[in-house]
Formats: structure tokens, sequence, C-alpha cells
């Protein structure tokens, strides 16, 4: 978070990107079976929710896919994929040509007035501030509650309640790798660059307080 953060902030240097690129290179590795995996536990978390006849979970989750995840998944398929490896294969030598076509791909992912830039936005916003009539607020509380009525020991249910919040976070970390690269290689001046930055740091304790588990 404090890569990030500083990226944000100063764009001058690619050592801090290369920083946030191995972090999520060992995230993205063998990433197949792992998105696999998460989306097994993400269909399995609407499953129980419907099983459970639990309308206002229904709901949440349904909204929670519809509105965010989903969008941004297709998005990040169309761009985020080809974009990393590009990046990762030639950090260490990328030309002007290479530059420029990360560029490209942020700025085609960033879509019109900026349209999943504030979707990633609203969706770190969601992710801590949706509310439950039973469960509380935030979808970690949720999760948990899910959970808690699932199992009739909590700590059996301690690798859903991961793989639950590390299906939301490996979303918004590919989102904040392709913010990273518009900010890097498009060319903004010093206020858009400033208004994402100000942006990811609002949201930056909420996320934080997220990743805690």
């Amino acid at each position: 978070l404090k890569i990030l953060g500083a990226l944000f902030k100063d764009d001058s240097s690619e050592k801090k990107l290369d920083a946030i690129t191995e972090k999520v290179d060992k995230v993205l590795q063998g990433q197949q079976e792992m998105l696999k995996k998460l989306n097994e536990y993400n269909n399995r978390l609407t499953a129980i929710a419907t099983q459970m006849q639990k309308q206002a979970t229904i709901d949440i989750i349904n909204e929670r896919n519809k509105t965010y995840y989903n969008p941004l998944k297709v998005r990040n398929r169309s761009y985020f994929d080809d974009a990393f490896e590009l990046y990762t294969t030639k950090k260490n030598e990328l030309s002007q040509e290479d530059k420029k076509k990360l560029g490209d791909y942020a700025e085609k992912w960033v879509g019109s007035n900026n349209k999943y830039i504030n979707l990633t936005w609203q969706y770190m916003e969601y992710l801590t501030t949706v509310q439950h009539s039973t469960y509380g607020t935030g979808i970690d509380k949720i999760y948990d509650g899910i959970i808690y009525d699932e199992y009739p020991w909590e700590h059996l249910g301690t690798e859903d309640r991961k793989c639950y919040r590390g299906n939301d976070l490996l979303m918004i970390t590919k989102c904040l790798f392709m913010i990273c690269l518009y900010s890097t290689y498009c060319n903004l001046d010093d206020i858009d660059k400033n208004a994402l930055y100000k942006n990811y740091n609002a949201y930056r304790p909420q996320l934080k307080k997220f990743c805690e588990f």
C-alpha cells in the first residue's frame, strides 16, 4: 500500500513500479489455478447465500458481482494480462515504444471519463461501507456472517474467509496496477496525478484495515 501511494505521488521513478510488480508477480504465479479457486469460492459464496434463502445477503452479493466485480473482471481480462506481461518481461529494458504501448493499454483500460478508475474507487468504498441488517457494515462482516451461519465451528471457515477477501483484493490490486501505469505512462499533468493520489490515499486506511484479516 505504501509503494502504491508513493507511486501515485511521484511517478518519476520506475523503480517504484518495479517494486509493486514484483509483489503482484508473486501473487499471480500460478494465476490460472488461483483464479479458478477464487472463482469457485465466489460461486460458492453465492450458492451458500441462495441456499440459506437470506434475501438481503443475496442482494448484496449480486450487487457486488454485477456492479463492481464482473465489469472490472472483464476490463482486466481485456488489458491487464497483456500489460502486466509486457511490463514484467521488459521492465529492465523498456523502450520508448514499450512505454507508449503500456500507456495505450492503461488509457484503454481507463475508458471514457475515467470510468474504470472511478469504478475502482467505488468498489473500494463499497467493500467497507455496504450495510447488512444482521451482519453489520462492510462486506468482510457479511462474509464472516455467512461463514458463522454455515459452519458449526468458526475455525472451520477460516480458509473461506481468507479466500472471499482475497477475491476482492486480487481484483483491486490488478486495477491499481493499471491506474499506476496510467499515472506513469500517460503524460498526465500534475493536477490529474494529484487527483489520483488523493483518491487512493482517501481509501487507503479502509483498504489497509480490510487487508488485516
